[in-house]
């Protein structure tokens, strides 16, 4: 048997995972001085009679797993490799010079060290065992060290996550010839694995190529051994190039969690020999096997088989999100409507294209139909993401002092200022309020209007879409189906150029203004449904008389600018601006809707902005006012 020496793990505290160190540096650093001063100390404080002390102190010792490497924690599951070594704990013996002698002289002591006690002794030895079987072995090590040396062993390294503190000893014994102490097993299946994975090793063949195999093989060994097959399952996946312990650590948790579908122990041996892999003591089982299907046990029943054929549909959908959740991360825009993904390791989501997804899965040998993808992607396999409260609630605190919407305003010189910055304001709340909560929509669009062109009206709307929601913005739309259901797939609609936009067009914005939902149907809905509104308007215009209804303009909050300072670009954050937005919507005292007197000025200030009709400049070209000394003349329009 090759011996494959494994890292050890250092824990400080008992819990927490500093570092991973081969057996030959952790001598290295118990014959060193590094710890010479903690132990001396220590072997104090027991002279002194303080236990209590002593044992307080021992803590801050760093201490090694001789027994394995893990990763997060010292539980089963977090164990990586199965190192095959076993501790002894040898305490409070009076002879310890002589045992230590006839320890040092067994041909299968592989380490032995002076504990940081002073009077107690570690023994480290290689076996042959498997982590399944390492209590056995420890019990058969311990056995045969107590004949040999006539003390008691602590029976504390029965357990593979036993700690071991680290100690100083100059005169550290190591023999790296040090014998494998072979344990006294039984020929079984336990064997014929370790034949398995020695085949494994020796060939360097990778048997877990196949996604839906290597599934599969979890769910054997979980079969057989439960958590003490997870050292095995790492054994054989790490011959895969896209090997990853942590990954292939939590594919056996969920091995362990869930294996409903008949797996046995042979579906390993029978893919293994797939691949030129066979042990001999098991090769007649898996012969006479080879006609029934490796996932299930053959029944005879109608009624089984009709409950195998379920179970291979539910293990389809199994496989394929243990598929999917090993290689992607997928979530569903609440916003947009679209699935997004990104690889493990990548940084940015991207659109998903359920296509490609389908095609990646049959190369891999995952056959599941492009319907029912689908329908596991609409399923509650995929958690929903919003990306507007994502954005918001990952603002910074405002600190409730700084006025950042009144910093932004200051760059914008409009012709009634104080107007202009008290409803900028409260449009800002209204518009976080509708891409929040489903119960607000923004009545009004915010209009910037001057005659002067290229003053940076238009870039300056733009700029109030952070950059966070830069996909989140939509231009210049119509009045189609298409434009509907933007108004609940965008953060802002910008209403560019108003003047150029027709009587009809005008009246048809006005009309989105005032809906809280659309009703569509959207990509792969088989009906229509209600859709939340999300966007809040805000335009610009060159030309004054822009407005056509008669009966009112109060959705439009229109403001005269004279000019517009570049530098509001350079020196103003739109997070911190948000932030202090997002803030107030919160706040159940700012009041952000429009007052009634605010709605009356704003339909006096909006006559200005009113095309007149021919009928109104005729009667204000041939008529005028009577005074109060002068006889009016009364008429009634003729009925057409």
């Amino acid at each position: 048997m090759v011996y494959k020496m494994t890292e050890l793990t250092i824990f400080q505290n008992f819990t927490k995972v500093v570092a991973n160190l081969s057996i030959e540096k952790i001598v290295a650093v118990i014959k060193s001085n590094k710890y010479k001063a903690q132990v001396a100390k220590l072997q104090l404080l027991l002279k002194q009679g303080k236990d209590k002390e002593y044992a307080q102190s021992k803590k801050s010792l760093p201490a090694f797993t001789p027994s394995g490497k893990f990763k997060d924690g010292r539980k089963m599951e977090f164990l990586q490799e199965y190192s095959r070594i076993i501790i002894l704990d040898i305490d409070k013996v009076e002879n310890i010079t002589e045992i230590r002698k006839k320890a040092e002289n067994c041909v299968f002591t592989h380490v032995c060290f002076i504990s940081p006690s002073g009077n107690g002794l570690k023994i480290l030895v290689k076996t042959d065992n498997s982590v399944s079987k390492h209590r056995e072995a420890f019990l058969e090590v311990q056995e045969y060290y107590e004949k040999l040396l006539n003390i008691k062993i602590d029976p504390s390294g029965k357990d593979v996550s036993r700690l071991c503190f680290f100690s100083w000893d100059p005169e550290i014994y190591v023999n790296n010839e040090s014998e494998i102490f072979k344990t006294k097993k039984e020929m079984s299946i336990k064997s014929d694995i370790e034949n398995l994975i020695e085949q494994i090793d020796g060939k360097k063949v990778d048997i877990t190529g196949d996604y839906d195999e290597w599934i599969k093989i979890g769910f054997a060994l979980e079969s057989e051994y439960g958590e003490f097959g997870r050292p095995y399952f790492h054994d054989i996946s790490r011959h895969n190039h896209t090997y990853n312990a942590e990954a292939c650590n939590e594919q056996y948790t969920k091995c362990l969690r869930n294996n409903r579908f008949g797996i046995t122990i042979r579906t390993l041996f029978h893919i293994a020999k797939k691949y030129g892999v066979v042990v001999k003591s098991i090769n007649k089982r898996v012969e006479n096997n080879e006609k029934e299907e490796d996932n299930f046990p053959v029944k005879e029943s109608k009624t089984v088989k009709i409950k195998e054929r379920k179970k291979i549909t539910s293990n389809k959908f199994n496989i394929a999100e243990e598929y999917l959740n090993q290689r992607y991360d997928i979530r569903y825009n609440s916003v947009n409507n679209k699935f997004e993904y990104k690889e493990k390791d990548a940084k940015e989501y991207e659109d998903l294209n359920e296509n490609n997804l389908y095609v990646k899965l049959q190369k891999d040998n995952i056959n599941l139909s492009l319907n029912n993808l689908v329908a596991l992607l609409k399923s509650d396999f995929v958690n929903k993401h919003d990306p507007f409260l994502e954005y918001f609630k990952s603002l910074p605190q405002w600190d409730e002092a700084t006025d950042y919407v009144e910093h932004l305003c200051s760059f914008v010189k409009a012709k009634e200022q104080e107007r202009f910055n008290h409803h900028f304001l409260k449009w800002l709340v209204r518009t976080v309020k509708t891409a929040t909560n489903p119960d607000s929509y923004n009545k009004q669009a915010f209009v910037l209007v001057s005659n002067r062109q290229n003053s940076g009206k238009s870039t300056f709307c733009r700029f109030l879409c952070p950059k966070a929601l830069s996909g989140y913005i939509a231009e210049n739309i119509g009045t189609d189906k298409d434009s509907h259901v933007a108004i609940t797939e965008n953060f802002l609609i910008n209403l560019d150029e108003l003047s150029q936009a027709e009587k009809a067009e005008i009246n048809a914005f006005k009309s989105m203004f005032s809906k809280d939902r659309v009703k569509a149907r959207l990509t792969y809905d088989k009906r229509a449904s209600i859709h939340v509104r999300r966007a809040s308007f805000l335009g610009s215009t060159d030309k004054w008389e822009f407005l056509t209804d008669e009966n009112g303009s109060v959705r439009w909050l229109c403001m005269e600018i004279e000019y517009i300072d570049w530098n509001y670009s350079k020196e103003v954050d739109m997070d911190n601006v948000y932030s202090m937005v997002w803030h107030l919507a919160k706040d159940k005292e700012f009041v952000s809707e429009l007052t009634r007197d605010e709605i009356e000025e704003n339909d006096r200030i909006n006559k200005k902005f009113q095309i007149s009709s021919p009928e109104a400049d005729l009667v204000e070209r041939f008529f005028e006012p009577a005074g109060e000394d002068e006889d009016g003349f009364f008429t009634t329009p003729p009925k057409s």
